[in-house]
């Protein structure tokens, strides 16, 4: 059986905004894109995330090298 607080939980998490600005980890952000923005080849580690779990899939990353990027569109 299910507890009270577990049952608010996974509720909050099924209802998360993603679409609200405090979805975003600003500070990951900033440095992802900065690291993007030198143009050096910088791999930056971009978090997986578990849509079943709601939450980043721990130490698990996409890796993007900066250097092999023309175009970047960032929205939010």
């Amino acid at each position: 059986m299910i507890s009270q607080v577990e049952s608010e939980l996974q509720d909050c998490l099924e209802n998360y905004n993603f679409d609200s600005p405090d979805a975003l980890d600003m500070d990951d952000v900033i440095d992802d894109l900065a690291s993007v923005k030198s143009r050096e080849s910088v791999q930056t580690n971009c978090p997986v995330y578990d849509f079943e779990k709601h939450d980043r899939i721990a130490d698990k990353f996409n890796t993007i090298d900066s250097g092999d990027i023309d175009v970047l569109i960032f929205e939010g």
